[in-house]
């Protein structure tokens, strides 16, 4: 897959590139970490909210146009699909001891069941922070950048 191209995502460095195929894996990979359940239907929804959000401006997030966005390229209905990435971060609280690995990065003694609005904003923090320490573990150059919308 191509790379994304334009500026990079909080300009955390100008000489880091991550492929869209990379990225995936990584968003992936870091919503089971959090402990969001991938065998939910929300799952899949909210890592596309995920991908688009990252991809974003913070200020221009709003859930409800993600939940549009994301619903319209799936083939479903936003409320359902608002259903199923809320049954997913309910569930997955209550399963996962409180989203245990957020807490602990945020320096939360524990957090209450967070909206999707407040999931979608600690899981793109987390993510943006470990992938600003692995770039700057890292000698390979590597980018990070936002998609043309």
């Amino acid at each position: 897959m191509e790379n994304l191209q334009t500026e990079n995502i909080l300009n955390l460095r100008d000489d880091i590139v991550i492929s869209e195929a990379e990225l995936r894996h990584i968003v992936t990979s870091e919503m089971i970490r959090v402990g969001l359940m991938p065998s939910l239907t929300g799952f899949r929804y909210f890592k596309e909210m995920v991908l688009i959000s990252l991809q974003q401006k913070y200020g221009d997030l709003k859930t409800m146009a993600l939940y549009a966005a994301v619903a319209e390229s799936f083939g479903v209905r936003s409320d359902a699909l608002e259903r199923s990435v809320r049954t997913l971060v309910t569930s997955s609280f209550y399963t996962s001891n409180g989203f245990a690995i957020l807490s602990k990065f945020f320096g939360f003694s524990s957090i209450e069941l967070p909206s999707v609005g407040q999931t979608l904003t600690l899981l793109n923090e987390y993510i943006l922070f470990n992938l600003f320490e692995q770039s700057i573990d890292n000698s390979d150059k590597r980018i990070f950048t936002r998609a043309n919308r």
